[in-house]
């Protein structure tokens, strides 16, 4: 059974705007839970640390491919959608190969993709966060947060926020696999 949990939308031309991809209701209360979760993550630390951004990603468990499901801006979410990201010059496939959580500070020098680029970050972005999700000693997605906050991603990794990214490890988990 593949991770994805929806229609994959293949992104493979950077000159295609990520707007083109319109929510979808969630399919199932599964899927419901594990946005509500993410959501409600995103507004505690877009409160607590000035994170501006978010996006949930799942891997597929046949193909590694990463699937974007869930976005977060201060705006509200973007759920119930599957954007296929391209693993050319990939950050995100890098995080979920190596499994372990990436900082960085100065995005002038961001080494991710158009597409991760695009969902991530803005113009004022001063740093970023990406969080391997793990079950079972296996990486099912990630969660990444950006802040326009100079210094606020640093104080974010903490008990809270990694049993939070446990809880959407385990509903990604008993969902996909």
């Amino acid at each position: 059974m593949s991770k994805l949990p929806r229609q994959a939308i293949e992104a493979e031309d950077p000159t295609v705007a990520l707007e083109q991809v319109h929510p979808a209701k969630p399919l199932s209360s599964a899927d419901a839970e594990l946005s509500t979760v993410f959501e409600q993550l995103a507004q505690r630390l877009s409160e607590q640390h000035q994170v501006n951004r978010g996006v949930m990603v799942v891997c597929d468990d046949s193909s590694r491919e990463l699937g974007v499901v869930s976005v977060w801006d201060e705006r509200g979410m973007k759920e119930g959608l599957t954007l296929t990201l391209p693993s050319e010059d990939s950050l995100f496939h890098q995080v979920v190969k190596d499994g372990r959580q990436y900082v960085q500070q100065k995005l002038s020098k961001f080494s991710g993709n158009f597409f991760e680029r695009k969902l991530l970050l803005e113009a004022a972005t001063s740093s970023m966060v990406l969080m391997p999700l793990t079950s079972k000693e296996q990486v099912v997605g990630l969660v990444g947060f950006s802040s326009v906050a100079n210094g606020s991603i640093q104080e974010i990794v903490g008990e809270e926020f990694l049993a939070t990214t446990s809880v959407l490890a385990g509903l990604i988990e008993s969902k996909i696999y």
